[in-house]
């Protein structure tokens, strides 16, 4: 449609000419007649757009940082979990099984949202996996220059797609957590036990058979325990879970000797911190049985619910201020 060049003419909003020229009015261009200046600016327009790739940086994968874990506390509200034990007693199959169950279902009435470690929850189920060949399901041991570091996941409410949650994991390697019973600088190298909102020790169900074994895993968990609540690390700000990992490997006599044995020491460890801590639980799993009976799904399930819950940090008041940052929820609130 032909253009007017006079600025005051109704011409191109209702085709009335002001001067009544029409079909011949001098002021009249083709649409291809384009002034100068139109053209200048849209070339300028179309310069500042960017002709090249963008490029975005994304996670490698990796196990977080204590730096990296740091700038996730400081830009959302995160759940920190400490897993403590010897070796080999069921830390790491845990938080594989539990990411397994993120992968097939819902777990909590939360879903799999994101994750900035996905290449280490994929390297920790991969010996589980038939692709693997290997022998038996197993998991990857956590090694000692893995602490200090934190597996990430992000999950979603089911009934409320706007509500996530951010929970940041770290295994103690089990080598560490004999040297941190027996010497204090180790204990308060664990930086992330002072800013744990739960701290879960475990202990392996299958040396609990072996009368000769059992008493030094179950005295050094009480005197990890000790150790940490002597140098302040965790307190009423802490939610403590005791674990009984491989509970397949019990007997199933009611009755038994190494069930009254489990029994009495989760009591023992209930009745010798209550009142000490935000909260206090036991639990028995088995992550990744060796029997042939089904993995305890729905026990695993409630212990990753309290992970993501908060209502034991507000039964006990509020926690200390903050020393070199105003966000309370950082490693930067505990001195680090």
């Amino acid at each position: 449609m032909p253009r007017c060049k006079n600025k005051n003419c109704p011409y191109d909003k209702d085709g009335r000419c002001i001067e009544n020229l029409l079909p011949n009015c001098p002021n009249l261009s083709p649409d291809e007649a384009i002034s100068v200046d139109q053209a200048t600016s849209s070339s300028a327009e179309i310069k500042e757009f960017p002709t090249g790739p963008v490029f975005e940086d994304l996670p490698s994968g990796k196990k977080l940082t204590v730096t990296e874990a740091t700038q996730i506390l400081q830009s959302r509200p995160a759940q920190v979990v400490v897993l403590g034990g010897m070796v080999e007693s069921g830390k790491t199959t845990l938080i594989a099984r539990i990411f397994e169950m993120l992968q097939n279902n819902s777990v909590a009435n939360h879903n799999f949202a994101a994750s900035r470690t996905l290449a280490e929850f994929d390297k920790l189920s991969w010996h589980a996996t038939m692709e693997s060949q290997g022998a038996s399901p197993t998991t990857e041991h956590t090694y000692r220059s893995e602490n200090n570091h934190f597996l990430h996941l992000r999950v979603r409410a089911v009934d409320n797609t706007l509500t996530a949650k951010d929970v940041l994991v770290c295994d103690i390697p089990g080598e560490i957590f004999p040297e941190a019973v027996a010497e204090e600088r180790v204990c308060l190298e664990l930086c992330a036990l002072r800013r744990a909102d739960h701290l879960v020790l475990f202990l392996d169900g299958s040396v609990m058979c072996k009368i000769h074994e059992r008493h030094d895993p179950c005295g050094k968990i009480l005197d990890f325990v000790d150790r940490a609540m002597q140098t302040g690390q965790i307190g009423h700000h802490t939610a403590l879970h005791l674990v009984i990992s491989k509970c397949d490997m019990l007997p199933q006599v009611p009755d038994d000797e190494v069930l009254l044995f489990v029994k009495t020491a989760e009591q023992s460890f209930c009745e010798r911190y209550a009142g000490k801590f935000g909260d206090l639980k036991t639990w028995r799993i088995a992550a990744r049985p060796v029997h042939p009976v089904p993995p305890t799904v729905e026990t695993i399930g409630e212990i990753f619910g309290t992970w993501i819950a908060t209502s034991h940090q507000n039964v006990n008041g509020a926690v200390e201020a903050p020393k070199r940052t105003d966000f309370t929820r950082d490693f930067c609130r505990f001195g680090l």
